[in-house]
């Protein structure tokens, strides 16, 4: 395995990645975090799942852990085929991890995390479609895909605006944007038919926002996520001019699909929507600077994150 941390292999990122998510189940099970508004009050197919869960304690921590491979796979797909750095780094898994799926996890947040897994399918297929001509299948399917994800978690309904937003940055036309456009209300209009043809009524969830309740511990964790991925915008700006054409595009949607996803968290318990967009953007930083200073910023997210779960497992033990 390589020394540098930051440019580890696909292989040793993974089992980095399985680790952490390892550490963070039995953190978990030992001290479950409150549950949320979104949880107690899910959409239409997040309230299916809770129905086929019912009675079963660990079908919602196990289907949570299936859906977080699936988004590490497809963000993976996303980022290797597209060549979305300028050297080979997957310091993005770890990263997410720590991010959203790990240290923020909730307990019966399976439909959040479907809902994640919807998103970056559709921005990967969205993705798909720079600088190539009739992806009708891709766009309507991204489109899809974001349509779908409010169903399963109220709170990603705001990521639709990441349909509009896709659009002009991987340069599509009008046409184009219609049939997404298309595709990302078709959920809501089958939706609608079928409560209206039920005769049942349906009121969105009033979930409020919550004041994050962290520790100085998980504080210190998000201060170092966010000095990162600060310095990875900033070199961002000042490198622009010499990312590759598609790798540009992908980055500056993918911090507009973070800033969007922060405006819909009102509370800790969201950040699983906003994990894989830091992920990728903080690991830019990574892949354009090397030696001691990225080296011990990757580090120090990592040992916080570690330490944080394993002081909480003690404590509850």
């Amino acid at each position: 395995m390589n020394l540098n941390l930051t440019r580890q292999s696909l292989g040793g990122a993974f089992v980095l990645f399985t680790l952490l998510l390892g550490l963070f189940w039995v953190r978990h099970l030992c001290a479950p975090l409150p549950v949320e508004a979104a949880v107690l009050n899910p959409m239409p197919l997040g309230k299916l799942i809770d129905v086929a869960a019912r009675g079963i304690e660990w079908v919602h921590s196990s289907a949570s852990l299936v859906f977080v491979y699936m988004t590490a796979i497809r963000v993976t797909r996303l980022v290797v085929r597209n060549l979305v750095y300028q050297v080979r780094t997957h310091a993005f898994l770890p990263l997410m991890a720590v991010a959203g799926f790990g240290i923020f996890l909730r307990d019966g947040n399976t439909a959040a995390v479907i809902a994640v897994y919807l998103l970056v399918r559709g921005s990967d297929y969205f993705a798909s479609t720079f600088r190539r001509r009739a992806r009708a299948g891709d766009l309507f399917g991204g489109g899809l895909m974001f349509g779908l994800a409010p169903l399963f978690y109220a709170p990603a309904a705001i990521c639709l605006i990441m349909v509009l937003v896709a659009m002009p940055i991987y340069k599509r036309n009008l046409r184009e944007t219609a049939l997404a456009l298309v595709g990302a209300l078709l959920p809501a209009f089958v939706w609608f038919y079928v409560v209206w043809a039920l005769g049942v009524g349906f009121v969105w969830p009033d979930m409020g926002y919550v004041l994050p309740e962290m520790d100085i511990m998980r504080m210190v964790v998000a201060g170092l996520v966010a000095a990162t991925m600060l310095a990875s915008l900033v070199s961002f700006v000042r490198d622009a001019r010499r990312i590759r054409t598609r790798a540009y595009r992908i980055h500056l949607y993918m911090i507009c699909f973070m800033a969007v996803a922060f405006a819909g968290c009102r509370s800790v318990g969201d950040l699983p929507m906003v994990a894989v967009p830091v992920g990728v953007v903080a690991a830019s930083w990574f892949s354009r600077h090397e030696g001691v200073v990225p080296t011990l910023a990757y580090v120090l997210i990592l040992a916080a994150a570690i330490f944080v779960n394993i002081w909480e497992i003690y404590l509850n033990s």
